[in-house]
């Protein structure tokens, strides 16, 4: 999850975000973090890029904690 909240926050602050104290899993995308469609599709190439799993194969995972999960478990494909 680390690795995860640090990619949040590098998203974050190259689109002008500061960084936040906290990001815990039921943070949502939108509400909680700022991000909008383009800081989301950065995020999809990002975790594919680092984590080698397309984790919004499925669609958008609605929070932190959800998309943490399909990182440790991906989808069968």
């Amino acid at each position: 999850m680390e690795s995860l909240i640090a990619l949040i926050q590098q998203i974050r602050n190259a689109n002008g975000q500061p960084s936040m104290q906290s990001i815990s899993p039921n943070m949502r995308w939108r509400e909680d973090l700022g991000f909008d469609s383009f800081a989301l599709a950065e995020l999809a190439v990002y975790t594919e890029r680092d984590f080698g799993v397309d984790a919004f194969q499925q669609g958008v995972p609605a929070t932190v904690g959800e998309l943490a999960e399909r990182l440790d478990r991906p989808a069968v494909r």
